[in-house]
């Protein structure tokens, strides 16, 4: 599991839709997360992957604000990815936060998609 293998062994990752995860990221600064992001786009595309097409890694990282559900974290989640795929894919964009919370957990959603 590639991804998994990228970032920290206290992310959680999940697999969320075809091309689509999801990583969270526990008592983790939004500065933190985009570096792990970051670190894990670069680990991927150098990655061997052999006989498999390489792809491209767009994604949005957001930091949970205080009292904020994480349906309602995900979401801004998604925005940011968003952000990454319509800039050019291949990329890691943030969702600032406005009153995080202390000791909070960070979002990274991305999605991959094979390149042409």
């Amino acid at each position: 599991m590639l991804l998994a293998d990228a970032v920290p062994g206290s992310a959680i990752v999940a697999r969320t839709g075809g091309e689509e995860f999801v990583v969270l990221l526990p008592d983790t600064a939004l500065s933190t997360a985009l570096l792990v992001a970051s670190l894990a786009r670069s680990r991927l595309a150098e990655a061997d992957l052999g006989d498999l097409p390489t792809f491209t890694f767009s994604a949005g990282v957001a930091q949970r604000q205080a009292g904020e559900s994480f349906i309602a974290l995900k979401r801004r989640a998604d925005l940011a990815t968003y952000r990454a795929k319509a800039a050019g894919r291949d990329r890691v964009e943030a969702e600032p936060s406005r009153d995080m919370a202390l000791h909070s957990a960070s979002v990274v959603r991305l999605d991959a998609a094979r390149q042409r």
